[in-house]
């Protein structure tokens, strides 16, 4: 609804009244030309173009229009699913599975305990759950898919711009408010962020609204806008912890007109204090309904909160409050302090105990006033990755036209939304410790109204229309070059400029850019471009699909380490076989022959060869980046993977994007697997060992067998584990059947572990192998004299991982570890970090690794 009281110029297009077909209809009098069919009468064309379409109508074509072309972007691109947008995925997937996937009838109560065990610190920060939830619904409504879940921010987008239409129109016209609106939604950070994952987008859509129902509030003067005000306040919290950062001086803004307005339509004393006692309760039941939304997950969460954003492990190191430092105590003075010392003067005793200026003088925060982000990073930021020098530099004009133009001056909404936007820069500039271009995503659309608004102010129809279309050709033409492809011949334009050299080098944009071809908005969204054909996870298991064919590989899964790399978690589970129950998250495109036949699984990660050289002779692959490394220190890697059977199989190399500089991504594969047993008959499978049988069922050959024999051969593993006997009871959830030994090399060894398992245990568990070694052994092998017995402990995740487990079954785990070869007395029990032994322990009694039989093969 336009307000009355504007006085800067509004050019509106006529109307044609009550028109009809009749009565473009003229007598036999009439000129030659009213004797045309009324769509040919020139009269009727005039008339025609003058009747204006609906801001409204345009509203919801510019809708539509983001709508779909998301839906084809999302469904054109193949973006590597990385860093901050792959830890949202995965707990978006893991809500998925917590809320619509439980085996069985579940009960809402069994539900909400599966929830409440989602961990909210898979990435850091901890993150709240709303953008997650969204993404989990929209799995389950339209089916699970990465850009199904990634839709959920198309849906933002439809969100923030009709808060933004009703926040412009509540004083703009409509023709204004529809400029207004059609620039913000070509603002090239928006409309790229809204195809990614990010909570920063969703943050930004509830933003806009948090502002809008706070305006509407009238300085918190009606009672229903009030409480809309604090429910967009919940939910925006519950999607950033930093939301309230754009918002707050604006809050603060409008609780000012609030007071003002009672203080001149009141008098007295008693009235004001009335009055004010009326907008404090109503403030306080916006406080309440945010704290009521918000409160229960901060409070769930509130450890793994306090351990990010207060690092109380961290003394004399930033945290991410730059307000913020811990202090450690000051050193105690030492027993041993000469008499001099101890017999100084008071004064002097001062000088020598007092604490660095500044300190507590014991354990502690101590806030400081110290700016660790200089003023200049945020509008290079904006500048180079979020709207480009044009939109900047009209915004720029459009704050000094609304602080010029007396029309605008004297709007509330002008100061609201200046509020709005220097607000944010002013506290992200002082009170965080870190910046990206993203975390200005928030206040661009008040920077978008500014970069529009010097167009409301020039005075003739024609003159103001022609230039905005040259604003809007210009932001169209961005569009293109962002999200479809860039323009050959010159694909990136940019002034010689470095304000801030520093980061200006970090994020590789040597200048002040006027468009470019991609958005850096961090490390986690690194590049925002046109869609993508592929990627560089794609082409990793890729690789390890093709090694799968080639070497006769066996086992539930197949267990691969990552070496300087993070990622892959979220894109391993498309690649997982359908077992006791159909895999809801697989890919539909994997080619024929590539088909996997083992689940990819990863078992560790480091960032130098020492963290997962333990782990290599558990694994089959290793999959490493050369991010930050030398030439040198490949070299040297590559060396102790040949050492340890394992061979380059795929290496290539990725550009410098962003902050991410230029790479190599490799992957190692083991060599030399013991061949797997022939088996082309009944009695083939009848002469095997129970050991050989398994590894044959869960290979690649297995899908070669004909029915009959591999229902024979399923059979046969069944009785061969059955023959084990009762076994051991560990706990509710698995019995222990038995276990062997063999030796892979030299001082390896491997354990096999036999289980049956009831139910599936949790996936926390891990499984503790203890070996106590005689006090003669102990003096021979290891030099230490005495008589005291030498314990050794092996903790390890068990392989199968415990999410492969049959729901009731069998299951061969297979455990490879060093030993000396000498007698052990081994026992075994499932252990919860954290909390302990789980039940009871089993004894698997002595074990003389000097004398178990040789499995001829390295593994």
């Amino acid at each position: 609804m336009r307000t009355s009281g504007l006085t800067f110029p509004v050019t509106h297009l006529a109307v044609v009244q009550n028109f009809s077909y009749k009565e473009t209809l003229k007598t036999e009098t009439a000129p030659p030309e009213t004797m045309l069919p009324a769509f040919m009468n020139p009269s009727f064309k005039e008339k025609y173009a003058r009747v204006p379409a609906s801001p409204l109508l345009w509203f919801f074509l510019l809708c539509a229009f983001h709508f779909s072309f998301n839906i084809w972007w999302l469904h054109a691109d193949r973006h590597a699913i990385s860093t901050d947008e792959e830890t949202h995925m995965i707990m978006a997937r893991d809500y998925y599975t917590a809320l619509f996937l439980p085996p069985g009838n579940e009960s809402i109560s069994a539900r909400f305990e599966a929830l409440r065990h989602i961990r909210a610190d898979v990435g850091n920060p901890v993150h709240p759950p709303l953008l997650h939830l969204a993404g989990a619904f929209l799995a389950k409504i339209l089916g699970y898919g990465i850009d199904r879940i990634a839709f959920a921010n198309t849906l933002a987008f439809l969100l923030s711009l009709a808060g933004f239409y009703l926040l412009m129109g509540s004083f703009l016209s409509q023709k204004n408010t529809l400029f207004a609106v059609t620039v913000f939604s070509m603002t090239p950070m928006v409309y790229m962020a809204s195809r990614y994952f990010m909570t920063d987008f969703l943050s930004m859509a509830l933003v806009i609204w948090v502002l809008y129902t706070l305006w509407k509030s009238d300085g918190y003067a009606r009672i229903g806008w009030t409480v809309l005000f604090g429910i967009c306040n919940g939910l925006a919290l519950l999607t950033r912890t930093t939301a309230v950062l754009y918002y707050a001086l604006p809050c603060f803004l409008v609780g000012c007109f609030g007071v003002y307005r009672i203080f001149q339509e009141s008098s007295g004393f008693a009235s004001r204090w009335k009055e004010l006692m009326k907008m404090s309760a109503r403030m306080a039941l916006a406080a309440g309904i945010t704290l009521l939304l918000a409160a229960p997950w901060y409070i769930m969460h509130g450890e793994q909160f306090y351990q990010h954003w207060m690092k109380p492990q961290a003394v004399h190191e930033e945290t991410p409050l730059s307000i913020l430092r811990k202090t450690a105590p000051p050193p105690q003075q030492t027993a041993a302090a000469s008499k001099t010392e101890a017999t100084a003067s008071a004064a002097d005793g001062q000088k020598e105990n007092s604490s660095p200026k500044g300190e507590t003088g014991k354990a502690g925060w101590r806030l400081r006033l110290h700016r660790r982000i200089p003023w200049t990073r945020y509008p290079v930021f904006v500048i180079n990755n979020a709207v480009f020098l044009p939109m900047f530099l009209l915004s720029l004009a459009g704050m000094i036209c609304a602080c010029c133009s007396g029309a605008f001056i004297k709007r509330k909404e002008i100061w609201l939304l200046l509020s709005w936007l220097w607000g944010s820069y002013v506290l992200l500039t002082l009170l965080l410790s870190f910046s990206t271009p993203r975390y200005a995503l928030q206040a661009l659309p008040a920077l978008a109204f500014f970069s529009a608004l010097p167009f409301f102010l020039i005075q003739g129809g024609k003159l103001r229309r022609t230039l905005q279309g040259v604003y809007l050709a210009l932001l169209l033409f961005q569009f293109v070059t962002l999200s479809v492809h860039a323009f050959s011949p010159l694909p990136e334009l940019k002034l010689p400029l470095q304000p801030d050299p520093e980061f200006q080098a970090v994020y590789d944009d040597p200048g002040l850019y006027i468009y470019k071809s991609v958005l850096h908005a961090s490390s986690a969204y690194g590049r925002m471009q046109a869609p993508m054909q592929d990627n560089f996870k794609d082409r990793i298991f890729e690789a390890m699909l093709q090694n799968e064919q080639k070497q006769p590989y066996f086992g539930v899964e197949a267990p691969y380490a990552r070496l300087n790399m993070r990622g892959m978690l979220f894109e391993e589970q498309h690649y997982w076989l359908d077992s006791s129950r159909p895999n809801p998250f697989r890919r539909t495109d994997i080619p024929a022959d590539l088909e996997p036949y083992r689940n990819f699984r990863h078992y560790g990660w480091g960032r130098d060869m020492e963290e997962i050289q333990p782990i290599l002779p558990m694994v089959d692959y290793v999959v490493y980046t050369t991010e930050d490394i030398s030439e040198a220190k490949e070299q040297e890697w590559l060396h102790i993977l040949d050492s340890h059977d394992f061979d380059l199989i795929e290496r290539f190399f990725e550009a410098r994007f962003g902050q991410v500089g230029a790479r190599y991504y490799a992957v190692a594969a083991r060599r030399e697997i013991r061949p797997l047993p022939e088996i082309k008959t009944q009695a083939d499978i009848a002469a095997l060992p129970l050991e050989a049988l398994y590894r044959f069922r869960h290979s690649g050959k297995w899908r070669l067998l004909s029915p009959p024999l591999q229902n024979m051969l399923e059979q046969r593993i069944q009785a061969l584990f059955e023959a084990r006997g009762k076994g051991v009871t560990l706990n509710d959830t698995v019995t222990f059947l038995g276990a062997t030994a063999s030796r892979a090399s030299e001082d390896r060894y491997i354990l096999n572990l036999m289980f049956k398992s009831n139910d599936p245990p949790p996936l926390s568990c891990r499984l503790l192998l203890q070996g106590v070694v005689s006090p003669e052994d102990m003096a021979v092998h290891f030099g230490t004299p005495g008589e005291k017995y030498g314990q050794f402990r092996w903790s390890f995740e068990p392989s199968p991982s415990l999410v492969f487990w049959p729901e009731q079954g069998h299951v061969l785990v297979r455990f490879p570890f060093s030993a000396r070869p000498i007698p052990y007395e081994l026992s075994l029990a499932f252990f919860l970090p954290g909390k302990g032994l789980w039940d009871r322990a089993v004894n698997l009694g002595s074990v003389d690794f000097s004398k178990v039989p040789d499995e001829n093969a390295t593994r």
